[in-house]
């Protein structure tokens, strides 16, 4: 009984299959469904690929040199991100490009020891962060003087 069971479920379901396959509705939403499918992701891979441009809003020589070095931390870990400097001459100037979204972040000096302060409109730019953090990480431990350990 359950061998005959079994075989009516497989009769059923193969005339299913074969009446579906030959259904004209079905065939079009499913060539419809799998060419937006296909779409999509061809369209996410053609944006991932694109590189990004951050454009920082900074003043001086030693922003230019962070920036050249940002781009280049980020290019020898894969990432495909580079930092567009848009220069000027005060401190407001870099705020105001980047309130008024001119400008993707601020790179500002902060105090007299070297330090920068990264500046964003509502938020910061992840990309800003991490790349110009890491530059400006490196450019401090390369003026640190490193002498003998301590006893």
């Amino acid at each position: 009984m359950t061998a005959l069971r079994d075989r009516t479920w497989w009769i059923v379901a193969t005339r299913e299959m074969s009446v579906k396959a030959r259904d004209r509705g079905f065939l079009v939403s499913t060539g419809i469904t799998l060419l937006v499918i296909l779409g999509v992701l061809g369209f996410q891979l053609l944006m991932g690929a694109s590189g990004r441009e951050v454009s920082v809003a900074a003043i001086g020589d030693q922003s230019r040199q962070l920036l050249k070095a940002s781009t280049a931390l980020a290019e020898a870990s894969g990432e495909d991100v580079r930092f567009e400097l848009r220069e000027v001459r005060t401190a407001g100037e870099v705020r105001a490009l980047v309130l008024d979204d001119e400008a993707d972040a601020g790179l500002l000096p902060a105090g007299d020891r070297g330090g920068w302060k990264l500046v964003g409109a509502a938020e910061r730019d992840s990309d800003a962060e991490i790349w110009i953090g890491a530059a400006v990480r490196q450019a401090v431990m390369s003026r640190t003087p490193r002498g003998p350990a301590p006893a």
